[in-house]
Order: C-alpha cells, then sequence, then structure tokens
C-alpha cells in the first residue's frame, strides 16, 4: 500500500496519472475522488440475463446544475470526476469515505479493484443508499479514495487492452457479454 509520499513520487514520475490532480486531495495512504457530473439512474421493471442477453436501459442525468435526491434502497451509477491512468505494475481500489458509509452510502457493490494499465479513464462508481435518509448527490462530493498498491512484477497483459471498460469519458452501464463460463 502506498502511503503520501509514494503518492506523491508515482505521480511526479507518471507512474499515476490523474486528471484533475490537486495535492490537497492526498490522503496519509490514499487519493480522494470527487463525483463526477453524471449519473445513470436504471429503468425500473427491466429483466436482464447476466449470463448474456440485452444490455439494461438508464436513464442519463446531469448533476452539475441540481443535486439528485438519492432515495432509500435506491441504486445509481456515477463517475469520478477525475480520470485515472495506471502504469502496468500499480493497481488501486476505490473505497468509500468514512462519513458517507456512516450515512448508508456505498460507491461500490463488489468492484472496487482498478487493475494496472488503466487508461486516462474514469471511474464508474455503483452507488446504494442503504440508509434511512434521502441523500443528495451533487457533482464534486468527496466520495471516495483511492489505495494504491504496486507489483514486483509489469502485467504481461494491461487492463486497456483487456478490460471490457477499458477507456470511458463518461460512465457507462453494463455490457452484458454473452458469458459462457
Amino acid at each position: 500500500m502506498f502511503v503520501d509520499k509514494q503518492i506523491k513520487d508515482s505521480i511526479s514520475n507518471g507512474e499515476i496519472v490523474i486528471d484533475i490532480y490537486d495535492e490537497k486531495n492526498i490522503a496519509p495512504a490514499g487519493y480522494y475522488f470527487h463525483l463526477g457530473k453524471t449519473l445513470l439512474i436504471p429503468e425500473p421493471g427491466q429483466i436482464i440475463n447476466p449470463m448474456g442477453g440485452d444490455d439494461p436501459k438508464y436513464q442519463k442525468i446531469d448533476i452539475s446544475t441540481e443535486t439528485y435526491n438519492l432515495k432509500p434502497g435506491e441504486f445509481v451509477l456515477g463517475q469520478t470526476k477525475e480520470k485515472l491512468s495506471l502504469s502496468n505494475n500499480i493497481g488501486m481500489f476505490i473505497d468509500g469515505r468514512t462519513t458517507l458509509a456512516r450515512l448508508g452510502l456505498s460507491i461500490h457493490i463488489t468492484a472496487t479493484w482498478i487493475h494496472p494499465g488503466h487508461t486516462d479513464s474514469i471511474i464508474t462508481l455503483e452507488i446504494h443508499n442503504s440508509g434511512n435518509h434521502i441523500l443528495l448527490l451533487q457533482e464534486n462530493l468527496s466520495i471516495g479514495k483511492g489505495i494504491f498498491f504496486k507489483s514486483t512484477e509489469v502485467s504481461e497483459v494491461a487492463y486497456n487492452q483487456m478490460g471490457i471498460y477499458p477507456t470511458q469519458s463518461e460512465v457507462m452501464g453494463a455490457d452484458v457479454p454473452p458469458y459462457n463460463k
């Protein structure tokens, strides 16, 4: 796990690139990411086969000018304001903020890992309100922190060469490929 000095050094030498970067977002062992302007709200009542079939449908919401009221039990997709690039030997976990978690807000359901080779892409957030309050989502909310790790080896295949979502400038919904596993 990287501490603040290692994060700064890795940003200085280009192993980690954060666009929009601000040194004040470096924590003792992480970097704080912010909520971007776009949310995707899953259309209700869809039947989705995760083994393959039609992709889910979403309503796109712009929260740059108006907050979104996330109701208890509601799930939406969001994005980081920042784009991230990682070298082929650095990975990152995205983790929620403690204060937001204590309100019932989670920013990832199970997809916390950002692979080495993640290139010039936002991070899609799986946002869920498991609390009892309506939570106001607005652009620039400090939503989570990145926790960086470095391998002693460089990956042979980078995520941008094999991932389902290799580069995203804006949040994307689920891409349900025809899995045969």
